[in-house]
């Protein structure tokens, strides 16, 4: 009964075992125990023929039992000593754990960030992936996080590759990462589906179901493809975070890097102008919208302002219809995502900062 919150029965957990769960169980066990060696000291000590005898029996045997527990937790302190002597000790005791050997090879990659930790960390992911996929499995089963971990490792190595200019080989750890990560969308979209019919189960319109997912997959995969230069991927990869996550600034970074190398830096200013409302202090998305108003000939679009940083040129009339493009399309994609608080903050921004009127903005979704 003490074990049945943790047992998967009541309500699926994610996990089937941890050391946590016998926290609660390991208190009847405590009680027999005691017991048990109350009652088998007592029993040596009445074949003890003196008084002392039997007293001094009835205690060595719980003792000598206690002392071996203490001992024991004492060596496993060592264990806990960080991440890594943690992993390691957990992969060792159940070698056959996919998720033993995911969190060794994060621990590895923490441990020694340069090429051998990220080798070490790809053999364990690998590994990890082999038992994971040992029979095929349901969607419901697979853990979308081991792919990720290895889209980055493999992205992480390319990258390595590159530096020594070996670009064959990077370009090779770069397809390597993007198709592990489409494998996490596979995951991904599964669970949206499911958090969808579950939505229509319980009476919701269809119209009104927000979709889910773990945005890190679609940061991870739009990376990977730029990097790769599956520009078309990592568009895709970038509209589907803004629709998740649409308060990302990364999926309008991702999006209009695409978008630039596609030869469309008109959209690519228009994506860059979106994340810079989001996040105005990040510098790489100010230097891509640079390099889009340069080839758009529109070199004196941006210009350094006094507290450091940029600011846009308020007089250029290409400028303004861009932003208002971005902020029209940034509002609209807060209202796709069932965000229609924050579609009016963006609206009240626009009008608030540079004066743009209610009107430009289309009537919200229905």
């Amino acid at each position: 009964m003490m074990m049945l919150p943790t047992a998967n029965v009541v309500m699926p957990i994610g996990s089937i075992m941890a050391e946590r769960f016998l926290y609660l169980p390991s208190v009847g066990f405590c009680v027999v125990a005691a017991q048990g060696l109350r009652w088998l000291g007592a029993a040596v000590g009445r074949r003890v023929g003196t008084e002392r005898g039997r007293a001094v029996a009835a205690w060595v045997l719980p003792v000598a039992v206690v002392a071996g527990f203490a001992g024991r937790a004492y060596a496993r302190n060592a264990d806990w000593h960080d991440e890594l002597s943690l992993w390691k000790s957990a992969m060792t005791a159940t070698p056959e754990s996919f998720k033993a050997h995911k969190g060794y090879a994060n621990a590895l990659l923490a441990a020694g960030q340069n090429e051998a930790g990220v080798d070490a960390a790809i053999a364990q992911g690998e590994a990890a992936r082999a038992i994971l996929e040992q029979k095929p499995l349901a969607p419901e089963r697979q853990d979308n996080t081991l792919y990720q971990d290895l889209g980055f490792y493999y992205r992480t190595k390319g990258a390595f590759l590159a530096q020594r200019g070996r670009a064959a080989e990077a370009k090779e750890y770069y397809g390597k990462s993007v198709a592990v990560l489409e494998r996490a969308r596979e995951v991904d979209r599964w669970v949206n589906e499911a958090s969808r019919e579950k939505s229509l189960r319980s009476g919701w319109a269809a119209g009104d179901i927000r979709d889910v997912g773990n945005h890190r997959v679609y940061l991870q995969l739009g990376l990977s493809a730029l990097a790769a230069g599956n520009y078309t991927e990592a568009e895709s990869a970038g509209r589907w975070m803004q629709h998740i996550a649409p308060q990302e600034a990364m999926a309008y970074q991702i999006t209009g890097a695409a978008q630039y190398d596609l030869g469309r830096q008109r959209e690519a200013a228009v994506q860059f102008l979106e994340g810079l409302v989001l996040d105005p202090n990040d510098a790489e998305a100010w230097g891509d919208l640079q390099k889009c108003f340069t080839a758009l000939g529109m070199p004196g679009a941006m210009t350094p302002a006094s507290g450091g940083g940029y600011q846009l040129d308020g007089g250029s009339a290409d400028v303004q219809e861009a932003l208002k493009e971005a902020f029209i399309a940034l509002a609209n994609g807060f209202e796709a995502a069932k965000r229609p608080d924050d579609a009016q903050q963006v609206r009240d921004l626009a009008e608030k900062r540079y004066g743009m009127p209610a009107e430009i903005f289309s009537p919200p979704a229905k």
